[in-house]
């Protein structure tokens, strides 16, 4: 974790755990290098309802509140409507992933597959909404609508106003 000040304000950064590259089947012309420029180029949300993450994405939130209680740093989520994201950010074009694609984990066809099909518009997704674990904003930066919400304790507060 890394500290960092911003405006007056204390920021923990946190990173996650290095990528599992012996879990990964690359697709053709992709390497670990590419890759994580490949992540550096994403905005990343996870899919969730008005009570906040879902699935993965729920538990991996839990993590993190399990460390606030225990006295590391609180984490601060946003609740973003996903057509409200899409209202505020016309040019840009969500894509949808059915994995966790930082975190790729064995298979028993093989390893996790990595490349050009991990990002997919909703028109080339081969898979329903509800198989959803990521969905990220190419080339941000992404601009938040009106109705985001921040989490604070156990409730969700307007960000803005």
């Amino acid at each position: 974790m890394e500290e960092v000040t911003r405006d007056g304000r204390m920021l923990y950064l946190t990173d996650q755990k290095p990528l599992a590259l012996g879990a990964i089947a690359w697709e053709e012309g992709w390497d670990a290098a590419r890759w994580l420029r490949r992540l550096d180029t994403l905005v990343f949300l996870w899919p969730g309802d008005e009570h906040g993450p879902r699935g993965y994405a729920k538990a991996h939130g839990e993590k993190y509140d399990r460390q606030a209680a225990g006295g590391g740093p609180a984490p601060v989520l946003l609740r973003v409507p996903f057509a409200d994201a899409l209202a505020a950010n016309p040019s840009l074009m969500p894509l949808f992933c059915r994995y966790n694609s930082g975190g790729p984990r064995a298979q028993p066809s093989g390893g996790s597959p990595r490349g050009d099909s991990t990002f997919r518009p909703a028109n080339e997704c081969d898979f329903t909404p509800g198989r959803v674990q990521e969905l990220a904003f190419d080339r941000g930066p992404v601009a938040l609508p009106t109705s985001t919400a921040v989490r604070s304790e156990s409730d969700w507060e307007p960000l803005f106003g």
